[in-house]
């Protein structure tokens, strides 16, 4: 009787133990899929350019952009924005002027 017991809690031990691994395996916390590097990336080369816009209109010697620089890029691209808003509107056709 003691060795049909034994027998029965070393079975049940296993398969408890089976049961909890394969549990940890299949709900474990990894991402799924892992990106590689043939994949695109969204933000491919984005903070690149502003990166190189960014050294661009720094000042070398004060090593940021100066505030009248700041000012007047930021004024031309409201305007630009303006412009285009203007331009663009829910029944015009390109070409069709």
């Amino acid at each position: 009787m003691r060795k049909v017991l034994m027998i029965l809690f070393v079975l049940t031990c296993s398969v408890m133990l089976i049961i909890i691994g394969y549990h940890k395996l299949t709900h474990s916390k990894t991402p799924k899929s892992i990106k590689t590097n043939s994949e695109p990336d969204e933000n491919d080369g984005k903070q690149e350019a502003q990166d190189l816009e960014f050294k661009k209109t720094r000042d070398i010697q004060l090593g940021y952009v100066p505030l009248n620089k700041l000012l007047s890029s930021y004024q031309s691209l409201i305007d630009s924005r303006k412009a285009l808003l203007s331009k663009k509107t829910p029944y015009s056709f390109p070409g069709l002027s």
